[in-house]
């Protein structure tokens, strides 16, 4: 184990869409992500789309995890008007077709590979 990297407050969102809905969710995923990177406190982000597979199938085929300085950077930075609208106008594209399931998260543990 290493020191714990400095990230005090992560975001992560798992999210069950439909096929259909998936290429048009990552469109305004992007969209919204431009403006996140200039945003006070974000570190940096990632969105995780699912590998299909028979062996270990799950139902969620799209995973976001962000990193912010605070809870309230982030909290200020997702509030602004012009992202609640881009976000707002894709969740009332997909309504029906998705269901997130967002919630506040700080690192546990953290692991790094043993070095020869």
């Amino acid at each position: 184990m290493s020191e714990i990297p400095a990230a005090p407050f992560q975001f992560i969102n798992v999210i069950e869409i439909d096929a259909d809905g998936v290429d048009e969710f990552l469109e305004g995923f992007v969209e919204r992500s431009r403006r996140m990177r200039s945003a006070e406190g974000y570190i940096a982000g990632n969105l995780y789309r699912e590998i299909p597979n028979d062996t270990r199938p799950t139902d969620f085929r799209l995973v976001n995890v962000s990193h912010w300085t605070s809870r309230a950077a982030f909290e200020a930075a997702t509030s602004n008007p012009e992202y609640r609208e881009n976000l707002d106008k894709l969740l009332g594209r997909l309504r029906g077709r998705m269901t997130t399931h967002g919630g506040y998260y700080e690192l546990a543990v953290h692991s790094d590979p043993i070095s020869a």
